[in-house]
């Protein structure tokens, strides 16, 4: 039986297993690390799938094992790891590069890594 074009690009989009295609995510990551500066919407990563923002995100946290958001947010804060590491920016400086404010790094950072931005650097 011959598969339609739909059916085969969905296929290619899923991989196996109910699971993003290596490619797709490879694709998604790209896209979040291009754009972790600004607010990145659901509908966003779904487009850069080419899924639909619920069959996006459940194939999303199959994969990953987070939610697009908290992939996000992870990303975030490990950029700012890095930054902070680097000794260059202050710690006002690196929460506008992804956050709302700094207690909005303050928060995320404590909850992911156990201690605030000023303990870490």
């Amino acid at each position: 039986r011959q598969m339609s074009n739909r059916q085969e690009l969905h296929r290619v989009i899923r991989g196996l297993g109910g699971r993003l295609a290596r490619h797709v995510l490879r694709a998604v990551e790209e896209y979040i690390h291009a754009h972790l500066d600004q607010n990145i919407a659901l509908a966003d990563l779904a487009d850069v799938a080419h899924l639909s923002e619920f069959h996006f995100a459940r194939l999303f946290k199959q994969t990953t094992g987070l939610p697009p958001h908290q992939f996000v947010i992870h990303q975030r804060v490990e950029r700012a790891k890095r930054l902070i590491a680097a000794g260059r920016l202050s710690l006002a400086q690196i929460a506008i590069v992804g956050f709302s404010d700094q207690s909005q790094l303050n928060r995320h950072f404590k909850r992911l890594v156990g201690v605030t931005p000023k303990r870490f650097s």
